[in-house]
């Protein structure tokens, strides 16, 4: 099997509900992932958005409850971060939050067998198999891993590829923050959460 990370995302929960959507400068929101005329943004049913056309990564998305940052390596999603606390410091909106998220996207390829099998071959009780093809199409996870934090794996098969698997990891942390962590911060959390999954999880429940 072949394993690589494909999304990592950053996840502020705030202490205080933001009662209204800030107002972001346009050309900060154009600017912020270097292509603005790839880049759009503005108010829709699902909060502020800040996104490429038509792509799932990056974006950005502020909701008066939280904001979600998603980026395609941990690197560029440092960099979206640390522009985003510059721009709502300036602009006094406040950052401080009382949960965050670490939040990751894996694939798995090659497997030994179609995905829908592999995962029951490895998820499910045998004694289930009751008819001559079993599948396996979702599966969902939670481990707490001490009183402040806790992680989240659903798991089911690769769109579009007959033989992998995909990862949805929430690395939920019930920790407060006072503003948006920074640079160097936030990838030192992603590289502890990556730690926990690769020395724990991952040869656990994948059987690496």
């Amino acid at each position: 099997m072949k394993k690589n990370c494909i999304s990592a995302s950053f996840v502020a929960v705030f202490t205080q509900a933001l009662p209204v959507i800030p107002p972001l400068d346009n050309k900060f929101c154009k600017d912020l992932f270097g292509l603005p005329y790839d880049t759009i943004n503005g108010l829709t049913n699902e909060g502020y958005i800040i996104a490429i056309e038509n792509k799932p990564m990056p974006s950005v998305t502020i909701t008066p409850q939280k904001i979600v940052v998603k980026a395609q390596s941990v690197l560029d999603l440092a960099t979206y971060v640390d522009s985003l606390a510059k721009e709502f410091k300036s602009k006094g909106i406040p950052m401080a939050s009382s949960a965050y998220g670490i939040n990751t996207e894996y694939q798995w390829l090659d497997l030994n067998s179609p995905s829908s099998e592999w995962m029951w071959n490895r998820f499910i009780n045998p004694a289930m198999a009751t008819a001559t093809m079993n599948q396996c199409n979702k599966v969902s996870f939670r481990f707490v891993v001490n009183d402040s934090e806790a992680v989240n794996m659903e798991f089911m098969p690769r769109v579009g590829i007959n033989d992998g698997i995909f990862a949805s990891v929430n690395h939920h942390h019930a920790i407060g923050l006072n503003e948006f962590p920074t640079q160097g911060l936030l990838k030192v959390m992603f590289d502890d959460s990556q730690r926990l999954l690769e020395k724990i999880f991952f040869p656990t429940i994948i059987g690496e």
